[in-house]
């Protein structure tokens, strides 16, 4: 949609889920990206933000699920897919699906080896 008024709200959205993170408040960002995805459902940067605002907050399923979405949704741009890899690899861990976050962290590895989420893909390699 290109209302106006929607445009307005969802960069104040977005604005206030950066504000809240910055002084970490995670539950209040998850919830600004969360009405983003539900105003632009394959927003690929909405859709990421709010799985790893789901991750941080401890709901390792549906943020494997969002950021499985969001590796779908950022074909074109390998930064971003690069680092939904490495959302899903952390979900992983968390859920201590070590296989599952090696599998992930490879992918970057050797998909996406010269982004800067390479570097974070080296750590949980080790």
């Amino acid at each position: 949609p290109n209302d106006p008024m929607l445009l307005e709200r969802i960069e104040n959205l977005n604005r206030n889920a950066k504000g809240f993170l910055a002084v970490g408040k995670v539950l209040q960002a998850m919830k600004c990206y969360e009405t983003v995805v539900l105003i632009r459902p394959n927003d690929p940067v909405a859709i990421h933000n709010f799985g790893m605002c789901l991750k941080r907050i401890g709901k390792l399923d549906l943020a494997e699920k969002v950021l499985k979405r969001a590796v779908e949704l950022n074909a074109k741009d390998g930064e971003a897919r690069a680092s939904a890899y490495v959302g899903l690899a952390r979900a992983a861990l968390l859920k201590d699906d070590v296989e599952a976050a090696k599998g992930y962290a490879t992918v970057v590895m050797t998909l996406f080896e010269k982004t800067k989420a390479a570097e974070d893909a080296k750590e949980i390699l080790q």
